[in-house]
């Protein structure tokens, strides 16, 4: 079971023999976040459809994402969407855990108008195109029931574009071209046939810039 666009993040390690002052020190990475979402995320064998919305997005208020006032915030009333297309390409079984690993790109959209619903991924697709992502994906899913298990990943894409659009009455960019960005996610899926690698997931995640 797959979800949005992922990866993974190297460490380096100082050599052995050395002492602690000839240590190289650790460098620590700098994350910021770009975004927060929800989606779902529709597997079928080795094709993977992932879909939602953002919750949060930095340089806005969280009002501005949405078409009416709190708390009636949800996928029929955000105005920030995106789908991603991905294909698996391995997955590796251990005993109550398997993982996955896959690559897809992910297009965002802003609509002023939004008619999200999780029973059709293409109402996720309105409005104009603000950014385009692409990258690797990895996830590991803990079996807790026949049928179900948790789902943790990350990844790592890279911006390819990005488009300004009009949000209240300033211009606003998600992002930038060129762009590395680090997801994470979390969520419970469910398979949906008991003889095919076919299930849904739902899940929550933020999406960091890296440098």
């Amino acid at each position: 079971m797959a979800l949005l666009f992922v990866a993974v993040l190297g460490v380096a390690v100082a050599g052995c023999g050395k002492s602690a002052s000839a240590a190289t020190p650790a460098v620590a990475l700098k994350e910021d976040t770009v975004f927060e979402f929800v989606g779902r995320v529709d597997q079928n064998d080795l094709s993977v459809k992932s879909y939602g919305y953002l919750t949060h997005v930095s340089g806005l208020n969280d009002a501005d994402l949405f078409s009416v006032a709190f708390p009636a915030w949800n996928e029929g009333t955000a105005k920030f969407t995106f789908v991603t297309n991905s294909t698996l390409n391995a997955r590796f079984l251990i005993p109550g855990v398997f993982t996955v690993a896959g690559s897809g790109d992910t297009t965002y959209y802003f609509t002023s108008t939004p008619t999200g619903t999780f029973t059709d991924p293409a109402t996720f697709a309105t409005g104009t195109e603000i950014a385009t992502t692409s990258g690797r994906y990895t996830d590991a899913n803990t079996v807790i029931a026949p049928g179900q298990g948790v789902i943790n990943g990350s990844g790592q894409v890279t911006q390819n574009s990005a488009t300004s659009v009009t949000v209240g009455s300033s211009p606003f960019t998600l992002g930038a071209a060129g762009l590395l960005v680090r997801i994470s996610y979390s969520g419970l899926a469910t398979r949906t046939d008991p003889t095919a690698n076919t299930s849904f997931t739902y899940l929550s995640g933020r999406a960091t810039t890296i440098r």
